[in-house]
């Protein structure tokens, strides 16, 4: 192999780990999503919490997180924070049906079941409206 070919492989190794190596320093949040995922999934809920808490103090701001934190602390049996991660994804997503059962599940649990019963009334009223538009969206079937 000639000397040029090397120094132009060597350069597309140094170029590939610099790349790999920025990225993990520009995104850190993103890592601590990550983290917050796989220790989620593991069902090692209290480090998710922790992983997804610290990858909102790096700025991570995505619905996810909101509802990943709210399920994290609902497993736990720590309500009264699940009910604010929820909220928290309510105010970025207030037409989610999924969100409005989870809140409503865990206000249960607390026995507010007149808040629990509101958004349980709102969960299937927005399903329902989903539901509705994506008939009238789809296309129609025709029979022959």
């Amino acid at each position: 192999m000639n000397s040029q070919v090397i120094v132009f492989i060597c350069l597309l190794i140094f170029t590939a780990i610099g790349t790999a190596c920025a990225y993990h320093l520009l995104n850190q949040e993103w890592i601590a999503f990550h983290d917050g995922e796989k220790l989620f999934y593991a069902q090692h809920f209290s480090s998710a919490i922790t992983a997804y808490e610290k990858a909102l103090a790096l700025g991570f701001k995505k619905p996810k997180i909101y509802e990943r934190l709210g399920d994290a602390y609902t497993a736990e049996g720590k309500f009264a924070e699940a009910i604010h991660y929820y909220q928290d994804y309510l105010a970025l997503d207030p037409d989610n049906p999924h969100m409005h059962f989870s809140l409503a599940r865990v206000l249960s649990h607390i026995g507010d079941f007149e808040a629990s019963t509101k958004e349980y009334k709102t969960a299937i009223s927005l399903k329902k409206k989903k539901e509705t538009q994506h008939e009238t969206s789809s296309p129609s079937h025709k029979s022959e």
